[in-house]
């Protein structure tokens, strides 16, 4: 099972056996961080039980709409 706590130093959400998700806001912007190298943060929609990637950002910072495997900078399918 995954930890999950909130970081009273920084208010960060953080989850993940090794906290290597934060979810945060530095007062100007909110983040959601991945903070493990070369790791891909995905966005995905449930319907009728079936999972479907909706947004994907790889650890190159390349992103895709539509598609789990970005290979431009911005690729919508």
């Amino acid at each position: 099972m995954a930890d999950i706590k909130i970081d009273s130093d920084s208010g960060k959400f953080k989850a993940g056996a090794d906290q290597d998700l934060e979810v945060y806001n530095d007062g100007s912007h909110s983040y959601i961080k991945n903070t493990v190298d070369d790791q891909t943060i995905v966005l995905a929609t449930s319907t009728g039980g079936a999972t479907t990637t909706a947004v994907t950002v790889d650890g190159s910072n390349r992103v895709g709409i539509g598609t789990a495997t970005p290979s431009h900078l911005l690729d919508v399918e």
